[in-house]
């Protein structure tokens, strides 16, 4: 078999190994960091390379290879959670933010359930770098000229989902809403605005 006919399933061999080993292992993103020191097309080749293995890991997220299998397994998740972002301005005022490009959330979305912020703040939490380029952004677009905003504070609400036995014995089977004010953070505007 000649070399030219070989490289095909060699490429299929490896995008599928790669696809397989990328899903499943837990790799922070960006994989390569970019650098201001370094020339433009650099950059560009490393947000194509990082783009490249982000959609693979999609696809593989897609098809079902991630090991992480929660819906029907024994562990399920044992709290609820969801974080609040708010802006503390100069004045002592504080106004409760939306998520970028939310439209205003109806009855069921803000008391009972909203997937769209859940998928939001599971992909933020825990992650600086994601933390402090939103926390830059809120900065930027709701400041208001006559009264600054000097901090974003970020809230964690959270639950606990008990046990089977547990639920049968408190009679509900969540726990009360509990808040942790600044919990996931108080971050200043002001150390952003310097290097904006």
């Amino acid at each position: 078999m000649k070399l030219s006919n070989k490289i095909g399933p060699m490429m299929v061999i490896i995008f599928s190994l790669w696809m397989q080993i990328s899903t499943n292992l837990n790799l922070q993103m960006p994989i390569i960091e970019y650098n201001n020191d370094y020339p433009k097309f650099i950059n560009k080749l490393i947000y194509q390379i990082n783009l490249t293995i982000w959609d693979i890991r999609t696809l593989g997220w897609l098809v079902g290879l991630t090991n992480k299998w929660r819906m029907f397994s024994p562990a399920l998740p044992s709290s609820n959670w969801h974080m609040r972002f708010w802006s503390i301005h100069q004045s002592g005022k504080k106004i409760l933010l939306p998520i970028s490009n939310q439209m205003s959330r109806n009855f069921w979305q803000r008391n009972i359930i909203d997937f769209r912020e859940g998928k939001f703040t599971w992909n933020i939490a825990g992650k600086t770098s994601f933390l402090n380029e939103y926390v830059r952004y809120l900065c930027r677009v709701h400041e208001i000229p006559q009264d600054p905003i000097t901090t974003i504070r970020i809230d964690l609400y959270w639950q606990e989902i008990f046990t089977l036995r547990k639920a049968q014995k408190e009679g509900s089977y969540q726990s009360q809403l509990r808040l942790y004010e600044g919990k996931m953070g108080n971050y200043s505007c002001s150390e952003f605005s310097k290097d904006s």
